[in-house]
């Protein structure tokens, strides 16, 4: 083998051993970790294993936050408040139950009405108003002729392909 290739297998080996050197899993081999006990040393773990693995330590410090003047305060609760609160007897029950035979009234009612008669009543109806509305007004004239021309005008004329626009 020539000089050349002894360097490049000296520069493969040198390049493993210092990716070896700098991997996260060689410092961990040598730092022996304890499990973390709250959720907060777990992540301040997790983000000095990334600063390990990208060369640089990261500092985790840890921030005052201002107090939320918006949250609920609740207030502590002493023997005086122990005590059950009055009960205030109020029954809903029989408002909903008059709403629910309204309804069911009204359900009846409606069903009734599209019994076999009721069709035929509604039938005559709307063909009764139908025929006052129709022997009130006739088209013009000019329109049933235009109707017809735009009709003939489909029939015998050049096919839609062919048209200019």
């Amino acid at each position: 083998m020539s000089f050349v290739g002894w360097l490049i297998v000296a520069y493969i080996a040198w390049a493993i051993m210092s990716a070896i050197r700098k991997s996260p899993a060689g410092k961990v081999a040598r730092t022996p970790r304890r499990p973390p006990r709250s959720q907060e040393e777990a992540h301040r773990q997790m983000l000095e294993m990334l600063g390990l693995t990208q060369g640089e330590p990261i500092v985790v410090q840890r921030r005052s936050v201002p107090a939320d003047r918006t949250a609920v305060r609740l207030r502590r609760l002493t023997s005086a408040d122990d005590a059950a609160p009055p009960e205030v007897a109020v029954d809903h029950d029989d408002e909903a139950e008059r709403i629910v035979r309204e309804r069911r009234r009204e359900v009846e009612a409606r069903n009734r009405a599209l019994a076999g008669e009721g069709h035929e009543d509604f039938d005559a109806r709307i063909r009764r108003e139908e025929k006052q509305q129709v022997a009130g007004r006739r088209p013009p004239v000019a329109t049933t002729q235009l109707q017809k021309l735009v009709v003939w005008q489909e029939i015998l004329g050049r096919p839609v392909g062919e048209r200019d626009s």
